[in-house]
């Protein structure tokens, strides 16, 4: 209810709004970006679109993880129903296994079997690209690893834990290159999670709790960076950056405020029993 009506209208914005604007031939989109929106991918490359910019010119290349996410979403579902969440050892353990096949590239060797035999193209249909699967659910367990050990609604993690963890991290990224995506993902999480639900922030501790505009922010983030940097080819990064975040911030709000919080809350409706709707309308 959350994920999907905000991406129906990213999708079409970005094709009919900033497809417009950036000459993009667009004739005909709807029935390609139909489909392309049922399978939650990112919108097509139309001819035309972004001339002269090198680097990139896609209408919303920040949308191909949204399904990858979904999936995930959908993995806990039936993790929860298998009764995992309740195990935090078998949820390291499918963690650990993840994270190995990912730092040894062990999923390549299955990508290209599948390629050989034919059978690559409806794999990535249905589930994307097998490495990238491999790579962002890792990614995605090492979080549910860290809450499922939690009290319940934040992960136990101390400050000198996190400290020692980020220090690790940088270490492991000088000495060892090829694991540095590793490290990010389990000694930064580690980091993460302690500053986002453990450190004392003040007044920024509180930036997000009654808007959650972070979805919308990142639908919105990468055709309003691209537009700018299109129009503007000889901006620097700095004021790009400048230009794009509060603009993205806005959006993402915009979408939590017009569409997610609303959709959000007629399933939250749904849900309630008939006594407890008459007494909300009452």
């Amino acid at each position: 209810m959350r994920i999907y009506p905000a991406f129906i209208v990213a999708s079409l914005l970005s094709i009919y709004v900033l497809g417009t604007l950036v000459e993009a031939q667009i004739s005909g989109a709807l029935p390609k970006a139909i489909s392309k929106i049922a399978l939650l991918r990112q919108p097509d490359y139309y001819p035309g679109q972004f001339p002269g910019l090198e680097h990139y010119p896609l209408l919303n290349g920040a949308m191909w993880t949204i399904a990858y996410e979904f999936r995930c979403y959908l993995l806990v579902f039936v993790l929860g129903i298998c009764g995992v969440l309740r195990k935090p050892g078998v949820m390291m353990a499918i963690t650990l296994i993840a994270l190995g096949l990912f730092a040894t590239s062990g999923i390549e060797p299955v990508a290209t079997l599948l390629a050989k035999c034919g059978g690559h193209d409806a794999i990535k249909l249905l589930i994307g690209d097998p490495v990238q699967v491999v790579r962002l659910t890792s990614a995605f367990l090492v979080g549910a690893c860290l809450w499922v050990r939690g009290d319940g609604r934040t992960p136990t993690i101390h400050g000198n834990v996190a400290a020692v963890s980020a220090i690790a991290m940088v270490v492991i990224i000088v000495a060892v290159p090829a694991m540095g995506e590793v490290a990010i993902l389990t000694l930064g999480a580690v980091g993460l999670f302690w500053v986002s639900f453990r450190a004392d922030l003040g007044v920024l501790q509180t930036i997000n709790d009654r808007w959650d505009i972070s979805y919308g922010t990142y639908l919105y983030g990468w055709p309003i960076a691209t537009y700018i940097r299109w129009a503007y080819p000889l901006i620097d990064p700095w004021t790009l950056a400048a230009c794009t975040v509060p603009l993205a911030l806005l959006a993402g709000a915009l979408s939590w405020h017009l569409i997610e919080a609303p959709t959000k809350n007629v399933e939250l409706f749904k849900r309630l029993t008939l006594r407890q709707r008459r007494s909300l309308v009452g």
